[in-house]
């Protein structure tokens, strides 16, 4: 059984991140037990089990790991990248990210908590679609939703912090980030979508949290 699980795996990762597979609608479901990780190295397909609490796993950005996250981030609106280069729309409950403003320059996108006292609680289809400028991203743990596409052809996108609320990373989201090499995976994941991370050329490790149910 552990043999069939580990091959399944290895081929949904794989077909994820490296794209040398076809994607299909079949999804993973971990087995019950103590709180573990899922652990593949993308280069030679290795699945190890290792403590989801284990503090020794440091995030490494010049190894090319995803690296599961459990920490609360803290920030102000004060640290953030001014409302004035973002574009977004009000929500009944909340803010809407709909993508960067004209005038934004930098390298370095850190999300409002906050915009107009409301809470910034999603992020639309494609809004950061071809922003070659970012190297990084930083996320307020408002958010609770991204729609798909998010990310796509960001080339030079190396490290990206998500919110600890989210409990999906959606499809395509970081299609063609060929820089990527560090993005923190909250512990309240539960299913990757499809192509998530096709094309992330640069990213040799997949951790996983313990609550991931399916990839697709």
């Amino acid at each position: 059984m552990k043999k069939f699980v580990t091959i399944m795996m290895f081929m949904l990762i794989m077909t994820g991140i490296a794209g040398c597979g076809k994607s299909d609608d079949e999804s993973f479901t971990k087995e019950s037990g103590d709180k573990k990780q899922q652990t593949t190295d993308v280069n030679n397909g290795n699945i190890e089990q290792t403590d989801a609490g284990n503090n020794n796993d440091n995030n490494n950005s010049e190894t090319g790991q995803i690296m599961s996250n459990e920490s609360e981030q803290t920030y102000d609106n004060s640290s953030a990248t001014p409302v004035d280069y973002l574009n977004y729309s009000i929500l009944e409950d909340g803010v809407n990210i709909l993508g960067l403003s004209s005038e934004f320059e930098g390298t370095e996108l850190i999300i409002p908590y906050t915009i107009e006292e409301k809470p910034v609680v999603r992020i639309n289809y494609e809004a950061f679609k071809n922003c070659t400028e970012l190297e990084k991203v930083v996320m307020p743990n408002t958010i609770t939703e991204i729609d798909g596409n998010t990310f796509v052809e960001c080339a030079n996108l190396k490290t990206v912090v998500l919110s600890n609320k989210l409990t999906a990373i959606p499809s395509n989201m970081f299609f063609k980030c060929s820089s990527l090499v560090d993005v923190e995976i909250p512990a309240g994941i539960t299913r990757i979508g499809q192509k998530a991370f096709l094309g992330c050329s640069s990213l040799t490790e997949v951790k996983l949290p313990e609550g991931v149910e399916s990839i697709k």
